[in-house]
């Protein structure tokens, strides 16, 4: 009997890691997310977009937007980067776009909420990262 293996080509992001740098907020305290992503795939990546819609009692802070250190808009279609305002049935949320990672490159990017719960909320924050 005869048989072949195939190694799918492919940029990879699950090694990516999210951090922020304030995990006991006060109620109006500020949170930075801090979303590293890792092209650990074994082909580069054209464009990499970034989805992280804001969890119900995280409000945006304006003019927060970085990508590698680098500031950006929120405005749409301007750069990179982008605060995109609730439009039921979606939450509000924030998107980048990075052009072509590499394998074995990352992008740091970064934006900051306000908490606007009550003491003892738990809020939960997760990102969509695909190519």
């Amino acid at each position: 009997m005869a048989s072949a293996d195939v190694t799918v080509a492919g940029p990879d992001f699950r090694t990516s890691t999210k951090e922020v740098d304030n995990a006991t907020p006060e109620p109006g305290g500020v949170i930075e997310y801090r979303l590293r992503v890792i092209n650990s795939g074994n082909a580069p990546a054209r464009v990499v977009t970034v989805d992280d819609s804001l969890p119900p009692c995280a409000e945006y802070v304006p003019g927060s937007l970085q990508i590698d250190g680098v500031p950006k808009t929120d405005a749409w279609g301007d750069d990179q980067a982008e605060f995109l305002p609730a439009a039921p049935p979606l939450p509000p949320r924030v998107r980048f776009q990075r052009q072509a990672l590499g394998v074995g490159e990352s992008s740091l990017l970064t934006f900051r909420v306000r908490a606007v719960c009550m003491a003892g909320t738990v809020i939960n924050n997760s990102a969509m990262v695909y190519s």
